[in-house]
């Protein structure tokens, strides 16, 4: 598929929601630290406005186990405002919530809980981006609405 031209601009990039706590509980195994990637979980929403020129773009990433294996937990979700130049057939529409606007949010996400881990005295968690990039976000053509 060729990637469209969507003229548009981003008026914002804001947390919506921030909880982070340590595990007191937690004891590193000798082995060292677990594989902290298989431990968290991502969902995409959002909605489109009725002029289809407005998008509300949010990504939730949290960690799925509340358990000692871990040295953290955290829920996060960041939220982006997007202005379209012009409006834009379902198609592209489409192709650029599930495909580019996750790439938006992203890096400050990354960011955010990057530095949180690091602040918190446990090795640095750096979220893969493949694994954010291997879970679309579903699209709900009817609606405009996405999970």
């Amino acid at each position: 598929m060729q990637i469209p031209s969507i003229p548009y601009s981003i008026s914002q990039v804001r947390m919506v929601k921030s909880i982070f706590s340590i595990n007191p509980a937690f004891r590193p195994p000798l082995s060292g630290f677990p594989p902290l990637d298989q431990h968290f979980a991502i969902k995409h929403y959002g909605s489109v406005d009725p002029t289809g020129l407005n998008m509300s773009f949010r990504q939730n990433y949290k960690t799925t186990d509340n358990d000692d294996s871990l040295p953290f937990s955290f829920d996060i979700e960041l939220e982006a405002t997007i202005h379209l130049e012009r409006i834009i057939s379902d198609r592209d529409r489409d192709f650029f919530i599930l495909n580019f606007l996750p790439q938006v949010i992203f890096p400050y996400t990354r960011e955010y809980v990057a530095d949180l881990t690091r602040r918190s005295g446990y090795p640095t968690l750096m979220l893969n981006e493949n694994f954010v990039f291997s879970n679309p976000a579903p699209v709900s053509p009817k609606t405009s609405q996405f999970n």
